[in-house]
């Protein structure tokens, strides 16, 4: 077996149901800063539907966290974990292709990556 063609794959992925989102955030609200940072929580409260955004970010953020566990554990490496909106749905984090992707009742995320260009 030749050596050179062998790479890793870094792989996380996480499902946040809506309902359990909007409950989250009606209870939680005041106290985002233990999970998100001020850039996140300000996407989530300037959104329409603060619970899908919180949704979409906390999936995220669990995506990244189970691809990378070098990151560190607990919720201070969770709260770390700095996920950029970018337009519409997409978010991204450095060295990881990030995606994720609403339904009717989910948000599904997924973070990717390797050793080599995705």
């Amino acid at each position: 077996m030749d050596r050179k063609n062998i790479f890793s794959f870094r792989l996380g992925v996480d499902l946040i149901e809506l309902q359990k989102a909007k409950n989250f955030y009606r209870t939680h609200k005041d106290g985002l800063n233990s999970f998100f940072n001020d850039k996140e929580i300000l996407y989530i409260r300037s959104s329409k539907r603060p619970h899908e955004a919180l949704a979409a970010l906390l999936a995220a953020k669990e995506a990244v966290f189970k691809a990378l566990p070098a990151l560190g554990t607990g919720i201070a490496a969770f709260r770390n974990i700095e996920i950029s909106h970018e337009k519409g749905n997409q978010f991204s984090f450095p060295g990881l292709k990030l995606q994720v992707f609403k339904e009717k009742k989910y948000v599904v995320a997924h973070a990717l990556g390797s050793d080599r260009k995705i």
